[in-house]
């Protein structure tokens, strides 16, 4: 597929997916004679996964990282695995305020909801 292919199908501009292959973080589609990228199914999951850790706040070397472990899992070192090990406990503590955000506001709706509740308790 060509680079405005991979963007609809991804969600990332092509603009975007052009700065990601400048940056080294997604490898450049192979060329076809006419000089068009061309790129795979898989590319779309790279890209997906790119997206997903930048919105997650991974830095770009760390993002790198996840790309090159997801690709091949087997070429693990221990810094990448401490690196997704840390990432996982700040999601995991991140879910738990979320969490306790959600009841928060389920408790605030629910004393809105109550005629006679003059004080929210949280």
């Amino acid at each position: 597929m060509l680079i405005g292919e991979l963007s609809q199908a991804s969600g990332i501009s092509a603009k975007t997916i052009r700065y990601y292959e400048s940056i080294g973080i997604f490898p450049c589609g192979t060329r076809t004679a006419g000089g068009y990228r061309i790129y795979s199914a898989s590319d779309i999951e790279v890209l997906i996964l790119i997206k997903r850790a930048r919105d997650l706040g991974f830095k770009i070397r760390e993002i790198n990282e996840l790309v090159t472990f997801w690709q091949d899992p087997t070429q693990a070192n221990e810094k990448t695995k401490e690196m997704v090990a840390r990432h996982l406990q700040r999601l995991s503590t991140h879910v738990q305020e979320i969490q306790a955000l959600i009841h928060s506001l389920q408790k605030m709706m629910d004393a809105v909801s109550t005629p006679n509740s003059s004080q929210i308790s949280l």
